[in-house]
């Protein structure tokens, strides 16, 4: 195939490694202050486009591309609202491609449908409290993270315990300002971490917890690739649900 890549920082770089090794050709990147290049000749030779950035210009890129009709992979969170994913999705019912995730780790996929099953399990113990703890490297600007939001949304759909949540200071553990029904949410930003997740149940006598930590970008770029590689025979509105079938 051949990819663009729409920001070339760390994580632009460990997808083209990826794409590399897996005998694709990346024929564009964009970074910051090259948005010239979205009017390039090439983007006709492009196959799908791989889009990791920031809030700031995500949702442009994402529109201009979706708009030249080339199949994108998004990976960027923090900017993602539930009136521009309706957008998107018109978009798609015309025949456009959008593969959006907040986490392209196979790992942490896994940790979704994990989540989604304790949250189902633990509706009726009142006993336990819930709490979403991540940590990140220090230039990640979103807090929580797209994915630790995933988390929270999620628990809050499979345990109708809780209707909200909220971040709070990470040296506070007194959770009982919140109401009942709010889950409190912790986030660091920590030195060069790849990104750590844990969503926890507490009761006065034990913790039930699940955990997902990376140990490198690789996990995130495979993910990517995979899912431009899915666009390939795929269309439509199409996540990491579809692609693991989960």
């Amino acid at each position: 195939m051949n990819i663009a890549l729409i920001g070339y920082g760390r994580m632009g770089h460990a997808i083209e490694k990826i794409a590399l090794s897996r005998g694709h050709k990346i024929v564009l990147t964009i970074d910051k202050g090259e948005d010239d290049k979205f009017k390039s000749p090439i983007w006709k030779e492009v196959d799908a486009a791989i889009e990791f950035t920031g809030p700031s210009s995500a949702e442009s890129n994402c529109r201009q591309i979706l708009n030249m009709g080339i199949p994108l992979v998004c990976g960027s969170t923090g900017f993602m609202t539930p009136e521009l994913m309706s957008e998107f999705m018109i978009l798609c019912k015309k025949g456009a491609t959008f593969f959006y995730a907040t986490n392209f780790s196979v790992g942490v996929n896994i940790l979704f449908a994990l989540n989604q099953r304790l949250a189902s399990l633990m509706t009726h113990q009142d006993e336990y409290k819930a709490q979403v703890e991540e940590t990140h490297h220090i230039h990640k600007l979103d807090k929580p993270s797209g994915t630790a939001v995933t988390l929270l949304s999620d628990l809050i759909k499979f345990n109708h315990r809780y209707k909200d949540w909220s971040l709070v200071d990470n040296t506070d553990n007194d959770f009982n300002k919140l109401s009942i029904d709010t889950i409190p949410v912790k986030a660091y930003r920590e030195g060069e971490v790849f990104g750590i997740h844990q969503v926890s149940y507490t009761s006065s006598v034990d913790t039930i917890s699940i955990r997902h930590e990376a140990f490198s970008r690789d996990g995130f770029a495979t993910g990517a690739v995979l899912a431009a590689e899915y666009t390939k025979d795929n269309n439509g509105l199409l996540t990491m649900a579809d692609l693991l079938g989960i």
